[in-house]
């Protein structure tokens, strides 16, 4: 009988190492093709744009964290772009800005230590430059359309980013 419990027990150390196996190859198979996001990357593509004459914007869903990603920025004449916190939908406090010259061009904000948070919103704006080098929210005005409204989009913040308002 105890050849029947060595082969037995031999049997099912086999099995259980054939079955490790398996998952430790299903595993890898199914992981080493999948890149995980991170807080920081760039989120794509472009969910809402606006412009006015030669002024454009482009942003696209965002990650919290401490830049914002645009997907374009258009300037006539060059110009600043401002992240403003969301005060009930009227921009708030400017968090990070970033000069950009005439033309159309990609780019991100450095927010510093003011990071964007999970399920908050913020106010995405083109601003004038009055020429000295330094953003002043007061000197460089916000750029208005024809209508006379504020160049401008509302992004949130979140893990699964899909959320921008015109």
């Amino acid at each position: 009988m105890e050849p029947t419990t060595n082969s037995s027990s031999r049997n099912m150390i086999i099995g259980i190492v054939v079955v490790i196996v398996v998952l430790a190859l299903g595993t890898y198979l199914f992981t080493r093709n999948s890149t995980p996001a991170t807080p920081e990357a760039s989120p794509t593509p472009t969910d809402a744009m606006v412009s006015a004459g030669g002024d454009k914007l482009a942003v696209g869903a965002q990650f919290p964290g401490s830049t914002l990603y645009l997907d374009s920025v258009t300037f006539a004449k060059g110009g600043w772009v401002a992240v403003h916190e969301d005060n009930a939908g009227v921009p708030g406090k400017v968090i990070g800005s970033k000069y950009f010259p005439a033309g159309t061009n990609p780019g991100s904000i450095d927010l510093g230590n003011n990071k964007m948070v999970e399920g908050k919103d913020y106010i995405v704006m083109l601003h004038s430059d009055d020429g000295d080098g330094k953003f002043d929210e007061v000197k460089d005005a916000p750029i208005r359309d024809t209508s006379g409204n504020i160049i401008m989009l509302t992004v949130r913040a979140s893990k699964t980013p899909e959320e921008v308002k015109g």
